[in-house]
């Protein structure tokens, strides 16, 4: 295991966040009592606060977010000329100021990073080292962050990583190679145990629809399920939706949600699980509708047990999502819209009706892109966010906290 440590010069590093913006969203305010009969998320009063993370530009590729008990932390790639760094930031909920960390130095890493709370109670990042082929896991434990390299017999494994928790072990789903636009690019699964790993490859296509462009990982039970979107490995945009299962000790088992003949494109996807035995997928793009017309905007996909069903949630123009699922069932899905950098928010049973209303993002955050989203056990929504204002990038945190409410003409998508 290659160990550093970090933090040991981080202080001048720590900034202090302004008094955060309250902003509210969500279906008008009553002062009758909510209907016990009403669907779970039927109308809430949503209060939004938002706060810079980093005080510098960042030029970062992606973010992603995770909480603990008492602490929020995130993830993004700081580019840094043709190179880049691995960050994170980390910060209390309600009190103190956000200490960002660098986790790994200059070498050439991929456009996406994933964090995880282990069922340990420690904090996971998984991301790519272009440079020497490394899928690199962080691990954060008390003040210092240690790295383990997972070494390629390709030297390209590792880029848009999705990693999970499963007991004592970490399983991660990605894409071997950073260069997927010359050549196929097989869909493999790592799982990392103290110091050992083992890497399968679960879909290897060969020749079009060859290169994995996004994918997201989650576990139901003894079942890990992976949701990948392929697009033609010599860059062509348009591709398909698939889906594997892997079992504990068994072998993958794929299907396909959306066809390659429908035109489909999706700028990312994300998968969850529902406690009846069904799978959960977001994503942002399009594809034709009945009408053979596509329509960008946020998707969602449902296995019932036997089969997927597709259908749109909110008609905002191409997007980035991402996805949680509380204890209850009941989903959660953040959408940024590319071209204005505005935010939505769709909500309800995941395999029910589900409201989608506009989040009013103050001005001076800018335009938010590349949403990742975590809830947490009081029903908060954290989610963090890449922002473009003023040619600088600037990671982003914003907290969602719901109040029920008497929806007065839900907008029911």
């Amino acid at each position: 295991m290659n160990k550093q440590v970090f933090g040991s010069n981080l202080e001048s590093l720590m900034i202090a966040i302004p008094c955060a913006l309250l902003w509210q969203t969500g279906c008008q305010n009553s002062d009758t009592a909510p209907d016990p009969n009403a669907p779970a998320g039927a109308c809430k009063q949503w209060s939004w606060e938002f706060d810079r993370v980093d005080q510098s530009p960042i030029s970062g590729y992606g973010a992603s977010i995770a909480v603990t008990a008492d602490r929020i932390w995130i993830s993004s790639i700081r580019a840094t000329g043709p190179l880049g760094d691995m960050m994170g930031a980390t910060k209390l909920f309600d009190i103190g100021m956000w200490k960002p960390e660098q986790l790994s130095f200059t070498g050439s890493y991929g456009d996406k990073t994933d964090l995880v709370v282990g069922d340990d109670g420690l904090v996971y990042a998984a991301f790519h080292q272009a440079e020497e082929g490394y899928l690199r896991i962080a691990t954060q434990g008390g003040d210092i962050w240690t790295m383990k390299n997972i070494q390629s017999e390709t030297a390209r494994i590792g880029n848009i990583p999705g990693i999970i928790s499963v007991g004592d072990t970490l399983q991660v789903a990605h894409a071997d190679g950073y260069n997927a636009l010359t050549s196929p690019t097989p869909l493999l699964f790592t799982t990392v145990e103290h110091a050992s790993s083992e890497t399968r490859e679960l879909v290897n296509r060969g020749g079009t629809l060859s290169t994995p462009t996004s994918l997201d990982v989650a576990r139901h039970g003894t079942t890990t399920g992976i949701v990948y979107a392929f697009t033609d490995g010599q860059g062509a945009t348009k591709g398909d939706l698939s889906f594997v299962t892997l079992a504990d000790g068994g072998e993958p088992v794929l299907s396909t949600i959306i066809e390659p003949s429908t035109g489909f494109e999706a700028l990312d996807v994300h998968l969850a699980s529902t406690s009846n035995d069904g799978w959960l997928a977001v994503f942002g793009g399009n594809y034709e509708n009945e009408a053979e017309v596509e329509v960008d905007g946020v998707y969602r996909a449902v296995w019932d047990g036997e089969h997927w069903s597709v259908r749109q949630m909110a008609d905002i123009g191409a997007c980035h999502t991402s996805l949680a699922v509380d204890a209850n069932d009941e989903a959660f899905a953040v959408a940024t819209q590319i071209e204005h950098g505005t935010m939505t928010l769709s909500y309800g049973p995941a395999a029910g009706e589900w409201l989608t209303e506009e989040v009013e993002v103050p001005q001076e955050f800018g335009a938010l892109s590349w949403p990742s989203l975590a809830i947490d056990a009081q029903g908060r929504l954290h989610a963090a966010f890449l922002s473009y204002q003023d040619g600088e990038t600037h990671l982003v945190y914003g907290r969602g906290t719901p109040t029920p409410k008497v929806c007065e003409g839900p907008e029911a998508n």
